[in-house]
């Protein structure tokens, strides 16, 4: 069974399902909402190549490893979810973007949407969740830790995170 077959049926709630260049422009306002991420991370506002760099990024990887998802809200796109099979070790799932549209955000959507990959990951028998969050990216850094993440590894800012699978967190 595929890894997004896997989300699929532990957030079945969002309506996952699999974002590409043909229907990215559903998932905009989710990208666009977020203007303070791309300030921090790119340093400019978030532009129409942006968004369809980061759908499409994942192509020097292997095939069907890295997945584009968009999830949804009574038809409203409501958050997008980039993550990569098998690395940087095969026991491990990267997050390589979570972005939750201002609308439903504090409302435990993000929260909910990665509970469910935990829950998908274990299924799949990865080990742990590997990601990278901007130290100045505070309200993003204490989110992941909320949610049982800890910071492995600090490079000029760049914090390199992870959670284990192996024991379970509050969730």
């Amino acid at each position: 069974m595929s890894f997004f077959v896997k989300i699929e049926f532990a957030l079945s709630e969002f309506d996952p399902e699999i974002v590409t260049t043909d229907n990215m422009r559903k998932y905009q306002n989710v990208f666009f909402s977020n203007v303070d991420y791309y300030l921090l991370t790119d340093g400019h506002h978030i532009t129409d190549e942006d968004l369809r760099e980061t759908v499409e990024y994942g192509k020097t990887f292997t095939k069907g490893n890295v997945h584009s998802v968009g999830f949804q809200i009574r038809n409203s796109a409501a958050a997008f979810l980039s993550v990569i099979e098998k690395y940087p070790e095969p026991d491990t799932l990267y997050i390589g973007l979570l972005l939750v549209d201002e609308f439903y955000k504090r409302k435990h959507v993000g929260n909910r949407i990665i509970t469910g990959v935990k829950t998908a990951a274990r299924e799949a028998h990865y080990q742990k969740i590997k990601l990278s969050v901007l130290k100045k990216n505070e309200s993003a850094f204490m989110f992941w830790k909320s949610l049982g993440f800890i910071v492995t590894n600090d490079i000029d800012g760049n914090l390199s995170m992870e959670c284990s699978l192996n024991e379970k967190h509050d969730e």
